[in-house]
């Protein structure tokens, strides 16, 4: 099955054709991929040049073995697989840059079963979002990262490109390559689950932690205005880098998921909101009333909520785990 395979909604043996072909098979550490990176394609004004992170030192346009060394995100209910690999022969003790693969696998994601509608919209109460075929996803989140290249390095990773590629088991599918950000705490999720369990970090304090939320504010604002909505704002998906007190924002999907100009301005009332609920999850003060006064001014009052739980409308295409 070719990686950009589809079918049309409603044809029941296109339905089958894609179903036949799914697989469940797993990566694994130590399988290899050749690829070429391509460089950042960086603009001359940056958005954040004092908090630039340097560019790694990677073999850019030059097809290189990497090997899959360790699994960020894997399993059932993603749609993604996501690992960090390294050139091979290097892993071991290597100083060389390490870089994530996001893997885009047409038998992890969406599966066209019986609630999908002949209008590619599923019709069950728990997704209520339209079918989204797998290169779309792709192309949606190339498209934001590099919509918003003069945030890479600094709020967002560094962006590799798009490769296709070819899983163990045969089935073509699409890796996208980022930039690694090591080090502790790691995520907002993380960085929220040391400070409600009274743990020792910096953010504690308030400066370094508002620090941290206006940085991720600004880049979402900024996005923003270029009609460009993240699509799954939360604390796992905000990444820390405590070097520079600032977040790195991570699994941009909104091209592809919101077309509709209406539906992008109300998601994104939404996702200040769903901000404002990943950073207050730290429960701590004052930060937290800071962070809700500075929401309340963002967001209109009929979408304002506490649990973050709203979408735009009922038929929009809200994500589920990248």
């Amino acid at each position: 099955m070719d990686a950009d395979y589809r079918f049309t909604f409603g044809d029941q043996e296109g339905t089958k054709a894609w179903l036949a072909n799914a697989s469940l098979s797993p990566l694994s550490a130590g399988t290899t991929f050749t690829i070429t990176l391509e460089a950042p394609n960086l603009p001359s004004t940056c958005a954040r040049p004092s908090s630039m992170r340097a560019l790694p030192a990677l073999p850019f346009s030059v097809a290189t073995q990497y090997t899959l060394t360790m699994p960020l995100q894997e399993g059932v209910g993603y749609r993604s697989q996501v690992w960090l690999a390294a050139q091979s022969g290097l892993f071991q003790n290597s100083p060389a840059a390490p870089v994530v693969f996001k893997f885009v696998i047409p038998s992890n994601g969406d599966i066209p079963d019986g609630d999908l509608s002949d209008k590619g919209v599923f019709t069950d109460m728990d997704r209520g979002r339209y079918f989204i075929f797998p290169y779309d996803l792709v192309k949606g989140e190339a498209a934001s990262y590099r919509s918003l290249a003069d945030f890479q390095g600094s709020t967002l990773p560094y962006f590799y490109g798009v490769h296709q590629v070819t899983m163990p088991w045969g089935e073509p599918a699409w890796m996208l390559a980022f930039e690694w950000i090591p080090g502790t705490p790691g995520s907002l999720y993380h960085l929220n689950n040391v400070l409600t369990d009274g743990g020792e970090t910096k953010y504690r304090d308030f400066e370094p932690f508002m620090r941290l939320f206006h940085s991720a504010l600004d880049t979402l604002q900024s996005a923003h205005k270029r009609n460009i909505n993240h699509a799954d704002v939360r604390a796992a998906n905000i990444l820390i880098d405590e070097a520079r007190d600032q977040v790195v924002w991570i699994d941009w999907t909104s091209n592809s998921l919101h077309p509709d100009p209406d539906a992008r301005i109300a998601w994104g009332f939404v996702e200040y909101d769903q901000l404002k609920y990943a950073f207050v999850k730290s429960g701590i003060e004052p930060q937290c009333s800071e962070i809700r006064r500075i929401c309340k001014e963002l967001i209109p009052t009929d979408t304002d909520s506490e649990d973050s739980s709203s979408s735009p409308s009922s038929g929009s295409s809200s994500s589920s785990s990248s």
